[in-house]
């Protein structure tokens, strides 16, 4: 409040002086004249409304000699809410003013004195006692305690601590440009002690024309915040929390009032007033993009729903260029729950990532920078800031904050086609199965070991089932194993042990059908999206999945590159790596030392794929022309795996583990996942383009079980981490 008040100041009853301290009323002075110097003599007491004497050379009161006499005079104040007060007057001579028995004041000699104190007084009664003496010549005394008149500025706040959660003690004043504190558990200003305490702000705001405004700001712990008097934010209350309110403010002048107390902990205050079009929107991505890099230049301004942009090489906007431009998005978010929350993500090239203020990821340098931080946030409004620069190559970017837990989503992808009408369509492609159905050939067509448990073909035979099904075909001299002996169409057969074979009508279109797999079913997983980069933790995979896979250990940076650069499901790609390498044992994965293969003349051969032809050379060969790796067996073909692996490898540069890790995921990506083939079943059956063109092909696997068989990893992978999240794609035929 602005001007004089009741004051609550009250003048101590110990120490400072001799003599008998005079009693105090209520309202009025009270007032001892002694007829000596110090305060001896016999004494006259009166009472007064205020101390204002021009006793000039005349007595003061009956009995009191016109010089050489002394008094005190005492007042008990109540005041009603801590603050600055100020002691003022003038006197000749001598004059000590004592305010709870502390001088405050101290001209006690001979002469003419004017004086002015200022000092804070806490809520609730003080004594305050002025001592005087007069020597000679003209008396005068004039003293007054009152409160200081608040001047509340518009350039900044004012406030008053105290050293209580509930504005009781002795007051400090402070000033501050804005209020945006993070104390901690340290002291907020000097002379109040860490741990407990409060505060009032005060600051006037002049609106030039009728504006909305928003309120807003994060609190621990209580907060009540007053606009002209009416109060628009309450949470009085212990712990941390964000609050904002919508508010019009007239044309004029306003007074905005901050109360704040903290009980323990981590004390926190910030308060901001901001118009409500300049206020970052709620959910909802602002985009500012720069045409330079450094976020200067050109403005075109943006927003979005999600902060997901694959940009590749392509320009952002109109008028920003295709490199070197930068880009600023900034969002609220407003949690329902404390907790543990994932930031996750990952830009190419450099980014910083703010929350609240706060830094929590810095990578601003040229390269692909995946990440995902843990941290606790309170319930409430959080604000995060994106900063992000492209230099060349393909731009993206992506930021997401979700609360830590293992989500699930799914959804559904509907055929104009009968699963039924789709069976018939695969099986023309030979579909095939590791599954031991009894399988015979004709006895006739073996020439038997002398063991006559073996044996090996005697020209190129049919295998076949107890009802005649085509299983498969031996070519000639194949060896063979004998496990029985059967009569079938009065044929003497050989029952043996098989391979792979081709799979019957009833078992392939089991593993079509995507009714026969339920969520509660590991198997479910092959219809989880390929195309969902998770932006997991890297630490947590290189200690919980990659810590035992020989050559993949401590690679789950590349991983976590290649997932987000190619927007691939870094899961799926170590499931593939991990299958392919043999857990990172196999030698196309732990290096293979080759060379250009050249004729007799010196020139370089290409394979008919226009590969350059390599020869693989032995592992501690010490000429060779490059080592190289490939994780996921892109181009290892079954009748030429390593040499075709290697070739692969050496004409796509993968002469590094990563290298072969993050480019070989493009393969993937390129030919499969986005081609439709999104899940492990689409990679499996490709029903897009089994609809689109009338019959099956571009898959994956030939073998039937191949999408379920690759789910078993995805279970071992996923159930080893903490938070999570994947989304389905279930087929439905018509």
């Amino acid at each position: 409040m602005v001007g004089v008040v009741t004051l609550g100041l009250v003048l101590f009853s110990s120490g400072g002086f001799s003599g008998t301290t005079a009693e105090a009323s209520s309202g009025k002075w009270s007032v001892t004249y002694y007829p000596k110097l110090n305060f001896k003599g016999t004494a006259v007491k009166k009472t007064v409304s205020d101390i204002n004497f021009a006793w000039g050379t005349k007595s003061p009161a009956a009995k009191i000699p016109v010089n050489k006499f002394s008094a005190k005079l005492t007042k008990t104040l109540t005041v009603k809410e801590g603050a600055k007060y100020r002691i003022s007057g003038k006197a000749n001579d001598g004059v000590r003013v004592y305010v709870n028995g502390k001088k405050k004041v101290d001209y006690w000699k001979d002469g003419s004195h004017s004086f002015k104190k200022d000092l804070m007084l806490a809520k609730g009664d003080h004594k305050v006692e002025v001592q005087y003496y007069d020597q000679k010549g003209n008396a005068y005394l004039n003293a007054d305690v009152e409160k200081v008149p608040e001047t509340i500025p518009t350039d900044k706040w004012t406030g008053l601590f105290f050293p209580s959660s509930n504005f009781t003690g002795t007051p400090v004043s402070t000033t501050a440009s804005n209020l945006k504190f993070s104390w901690g558990s340290k002291a907020p200003v000097d002379k109040i002690a860490k741990g407990t305490y409060s505060a009032i702000y005060q600051k006037k705001v002049v609106v030039k024309k009728d504006t909305k405004y928003v309120l807003m700001g994060k609190a621990n712990d209580g907060v009540r915040i007053y606009v002209d008097g009416v109060r628009k934010v309450n949470e009085w209350k212990d712990g941390t929390r964000n609050f904002e309110k919508n508010l019009t403010l007239k044309k004029g002048t306003h007074t905005i009032k901050v109360e704040y107390y903290n009980k323990s902990g981590s004390a926190q205050l910030q308060v901001d007033l901001k118009e409500s079009e300049k206020v970052t929107p709620l959910e909802r991505w602002a985009v500012t993009l720069y045409g330079n890099q450094d976020l200067t230049g050109n403005k075109v301004y943006q927003s979005a729903a999600t902060l997901d942009y694959d940009w590749g090489t392509k320009k952002p906007a109109t008028g920003i260029p295709t490199n070197h431009f930068s880009a600023i998005f900034e969002k609220r978010t407003k949690l329902t729950s404390s907790g543990t929350y994932i930031l996750s993500g990952g830009a190419n090239d450099g980014i910083r990532v703010y929350v609240d203020g706060t830094k929590k990821v810095d990578q601003w340098k040229n390269g692909t920078h995946p990440f995902n931080i843990e941290m606790k946030l309170d319930a409430g409004i959080h604000v995060i800031k994106v900063e992000y620069y492209d230099n060349t190559g393909f731009a993206k970017v992506k930021v997401d904050l979700k609360e830590k837990s293992n989500i699930t989503r799914a959804a559904k992808s509907g055929y104009n086609v009968t699963l039924d009408s789709a069976l018939s369509k695969q099986m023309s492609t030979n579909p095939q199965t590791d599954k031991k159905y009894e399988a015979f050939i004709p006895a006739s067509s073996v020439k038997l070991a002398s063991t006559k448990t073996s044996g090996t073909t005697k020209e190129k035979v049919n295998i076949i089932t107890t009802d005649s099904r085509k299983l498969g075909s031996l070519s000639k001299n194949a060896k063979v194993t004998i496990q029985d002996n059967k009569t079938i169409d009065k044929k003497k057969y050989y029952k043996i042990a098989t391979g792979w074979v081709s799979a019957s009508k009833a078992d392939t279109k089991y593993y079509m059908d995507p009714s026969n797999f339920t969520k509660s079913d590991t198997s479910y997983y092959q219809f989880a999206k390929l195309s969902m980069f998770s932006a997991l933790n890297e630490s947590e995979i290189n200690q919980k999945i990659l810590h035992d896979k020989g050559i993949l250990k401590d690679q789950a940076s590349s991983f976590l590159e290649a997932g987000f650069k190619y927007g691939v499901n870094e899961i799926y790609l170590i499931s593939h790596a991990n299958l392919e390498t043999g857990r990172g044992s196999s030698r196309l994965a732990k290096g293979i030392k080759v060379k250009t293969k050249k004729d007799s003349k010196g020139n370089i051969v290409y394979a008919a794929n226009k590969e350059k032809e390599i020869v693989v050379l032995a592992d501690d060969a010490k000429d060779y022309e490059a080592k190289v790796y490939n994780m996921y067996g892109i181009g290892a073909y079954d009748s030429c795996a390593l040499e075709c692996g290697a070739r692969r490898a050496f004409n796509e540069g993968w002469t590094t583990p990563s290298k072969a890790i993050v480019e070989g995921a493009q393969f993937a990506a390129e030919n499969y996942i986005y081609a439709g083939q999104d899940t492990l079943y689409k990679m499996r059956w490709n029903p897009d383009q089994l609809v689109e063109k009338g019959y099956a092909t571009h898959q994956y696997a030939s073998d039937i079980g191949w999408a379920v068989k690759q789910t078993k990893n995805y279970v071992e992978l996923y159930s080893l981490l903490n938070s999570y999240t994947v989304v389905y794609d279930v087929p439905s035929y018509k």
